[in-house]
């Protein structure tokens, strides 16, 4: 659009005279409003030095005795009472989920211990001698004392390791150590990096090709082992589901004699003293005899994690043979943990690549055989090192870049995205050859993603300082700064079109068009969330000082990201404003959090303190929920970015027609806080109204201005007219859009022209200006 400034001048003052009453009104404000998160204080902020040491002084000494105390409690009553059935118990009530109102939930959820704790239970089972167990049944509240011991185990292992030296270290060094703690505590606790489908799925794609090298050398293969292991997931599901419901439907009856009648056919009179029980029983209160039955009903418990390798055998249709090897090689026996160190299995518990207990000849226990899907990766590295370790790396690399590609496709372009793409860069006076793993073109978008499907070290993930560094260097900062090297060529190639390179003959577009370069990382391992946290590492020194973040992730977040979002313009919105809150805005949270922070407000943080950090660690449960349920074939809704309808109707024309820079428009437009669509809309269908009640009266109301809060540089403007005023359209634009870029921190505004005579149509014209 262009206009003489005098003309345009004229055009403004009008505007402003005529909207001037009523423009707090129809300017929709600079305070919009956030999603609902938490922000989290220092509570030791304003407390003297010495009186902070002095508290984690006295926080350590009082941790060391904890642990000791309840260490030594836990470890008489699990040798007193059956520790199955206390395994049984932990597990039912802990981690078994089910669905209620398309949500996922678990039978404890109030007094809910996580799966690291009953894992720690596990082993310290392990550690004893068979001939010490007294296996009595535990009745009354010693469940609830396991629970319990367990929680203030685990609190007081984390405080004895507190460091009182950690209050006078200085700024670098007490970086380093949060790091450490952060990365631990991920260790201890996180288990999931995928959904269950994604974890089976990319398993299976990395390993196959060595089955028959396991077959040979082991007995078993991958595929054998996750269909195994698959299998006792799905049984005690099955187990899980029929016995809450068993339970529902003896809650239904409404006298005590049904109820046991009911209860004793259904465990075929298995009871020792059944007619004294009985008439006892039968002449209490329902609520009561439930009550009872309950109890006695989680007896059975250690079934429903039982299992008979003959039966498994015949299920999965596998030889019995095969079926025994994943069981010896999956497991521990009672007394096999008895010398290792206690202390290593809050970060390096053995069970995590054997989560069975085996104890008689045919039958073997496994109260968490998902625990085996949380650490597949290090168990298969583990067996495949002995055998082809070399290839094994190789096949990782070569997977991790395939597996970006054919998600990358399935949104973006086959034809706009490249492989291997070489190209050649000057630092510090040298030339030097690169290669990027894969790139993506899209209207004026170019998309550079890198892989890394290097390991984590185990010692990486218990804090080792040394090795942490150089684990984030090569998985997390490394593939950064290549891409960075990539896009600061283009960037400068775009802006010198007379300098030949030979990456433009490379690039199916010309580089002048190009709006806007992006990055994303991809690795293959989940690095306790820090691929979404990179903030956390600014004052670790670990940084280049140059160093500019952009979205890091593993494998399955970034395919979840490409399966939840619809179309490349969400994909692309999402990418850059990950990118734009990367190095300003602290958070506690990983992919799948900013991901479903994203759906409730686009990651729209306006005027947020950047001091303090973000809590949205329980964001992605929906998105959880969603991938579980669907597993489960359940009917359920896949979330979806907050919209308003006539926005969506927008975005729908602009994806359709595809004009001109309609990736950035689109991008633009997801900018928009839910709230202030809301708000927009009410406001133009006022306006609406009087243009159809007054277009022909010289200075009608007919525009409205949104000027964003401070920390955006994206401005609308609207204007409404009918068939009898259009052919002034574009000049109503022009005067909406000169508003728009008046506020100093706006650079672009996008301009929407709708006709109230073409309801079919969200909008009639559509313009996106820069401010010159």
């Amino acid at each position: 659009m262009s206009n003489s400034s005098k003309r345009r001048k004229e055009k403004k003052a009008r505007i402003k005279k005529r909207n001037k009453a009523r423009s707090e009104k129809k300017k929709l404000a600079k305070g919009n409003k956030t999603a609902k998160v938490h922000l989290l204080e220092n509570p030791f902020a304003n407390i003297p030095k010495d009186k902070r040491k002095e508290f984690v002084e006295l926080l350590q000494k009082e941790g060391a005795l904890n642990y000791d105390s309840s260490l030594s409690e836990l470890r008489e009553l699990l040798k007193k009472y059956n520790p199955l059935l206390i395994l049984s118990f932990l597990t039912n009530y802990n981690l078994v989920a089910y669905t209620d109102d398309k949500e996922i939930k678990v039978l404890g959820e109030d007094i809910r211990i996580n799966q690291a704790e009953i894992e720690i239970c596990q082993s310290l089972i392990l550690q004893i001698n068979p001939e010490e167990l007294e296996l009595e049944i535990p009745l009354g509240d010693v469940y609830n004392k396991v629970q319990k011991l367990l929680g203030k185990l685990i609190l007081s292992n984390h405080h004895k390791q507190i460091m009182p030296e950690v209050i006078d270290m200085v700024d670098e060094d007490a970086a380093v150590k949060m790091t450490q703690e952060y990365v631990k505590l991920h260790t201890q606790t996180v288990r999931n990096w995928g959904s269950f489908e994604q974890v089976k799925k990319i398993s299976s794609e990395i390993y196959g090709s060595f089955d028959s090298q396991l077959t040979e050398h082991y007995g078993f293969n991958s595929l054998d082992t996750i269909i195994f292991f698959n299998h006792l997931i799905t049984k005690i599901e099955k187990s899980a589901n029929e016995r809450f419901e068993n339970l529902k439907n003896i809650g239904k009856f409404k006298n005590s004699k049904t109820m046991l009648n009911y209860y004793l056919e259904l465990i075929n009179n298995e009871i020792e003293d059944r007619d004294e029980i009985y008439q006892y029983l039968v002449g209490l209160e329902p609520k009561q005899v439930l009550l009872w039955i309950m109890s006695h009903y989680d007896l059975r418990l250690t079934d429903q994690y039982t299992f008979n390798i003959k039966n498994i055998a015949v299920e999965i249709e596998l030889e019995e043979t095969v079926v025994r090897n994943i069981v010896n090689h999956f497991g521990f026996n009672f007394g096999d943990l008895k010398e290792f160190q206690t202390d290593h299995i809050f970060l390096g518990n053995p069970i995590w690549s054997k989560p069975i207990i085996t104890f008689l000849e045919d039958e073997f226990f496994c109260p968490i055989p998902q625990m085996f899907f949380s650490f597949i990766l290090k168990s298969f590295d583990t067996l495949i090192d002995k055998i082809d370790k070399d290839r094994l790396s190789d096949t990782k690399a070569e997977y991790l870049e395939k597996k970006i590609e054919e998600i990358v496709k399935s949104k973006f372009p086959n034809e706009n995205t490249l492989s291997s793409v070489k190209w050649s860069y000057e630092d510090n006076g040298q030339i030097k050859e690169y290669e990027t793993d894969l790139i993506t073109l899209i209207d004026g978008y170019i998309i550079i993603f890198e892989a890394k499907s290097g390991r984590i070290d185990d010692s990486s993930l218990r804090g080792a300082p040394k090795k942490l560094k150089r684990d984030i260097e090569n998985l997390l900062l490394s593939p950064n700064i290549q891409s960075k090297r990539l896009k600061d060529k283009l960037d400068y190639l775009s802006l010198h079109p007379d300098i030949e390179d030979e990456i433009r003959n490379k690039l199916p577009i010309d580089l002048k068009k190009v709006h806007r370069v992006l990055r994303v990382s991809i690795t293959l391992e989940y690095f306790a969330s820090l691929q979404a946290n990179i903030s956390e590492l600014e004052s670790t020194g670990w940084i280049p000082c140059d160093y500019e973040p952009c979205p890091t992730m593993n494998i399955s977040d970034f395919e979840t990201l490409f399966d939840i979002f619809d179309n490349p313009t969400q994909i692309i919105n999402y990418i850059e404003m990950r990118e734009e809150i990367e190095g300003t805005l602290k958070y506690k949270g990983d992919e799948l959090d900013l991901i479903a922070l994203y759906m409730e407000n686009h990651l729209n943080l306006a005027d947020i303190n950047l001091e303090l950090p973000l809590m949205i660690t329980e964001m992605s449960k929906k998105i959880n929920d969603y991938y579980e349920l669907k597993e489960k074939n359940e009917s359920i809704t896949k979330p979806v970015p907050k919209m308003n309808k006539y926005f969506e109707k927008i975005l729908a024309q602009v994806e359709e027609r595809k004009p001109e820079g309609w990736i950035q428009i689109g991008s633009i437009i997801y900018r928009l806080f839910p709230d202030d669509q809301i708000k927009i809309v009410n406001s133009l269908n006022k306006i609406k109204r009087n243009v159809k009640k007054n277009w022909m009266k010289k200075g009608h109301e007919n525009i409205l201005n949104y000027i964003p809060p401070k920390s955006s540089k994206y401005a609308f403007a609207f204007v409404v007219f009918c068939d009898e005023n259009k052919e002034k359209r574009h000049e109503f634009l022009e005067e909406a859009i000169a508003i728009g870029l008046e506020a100093e921190h706006v650079e672009y505004c996008l301009g929407i022209g709708i006709n109230i005579d073409k309801n079919d149509m969200p909008y009639a014209i559509i313009a996106l200006s820069k401010k010159e």
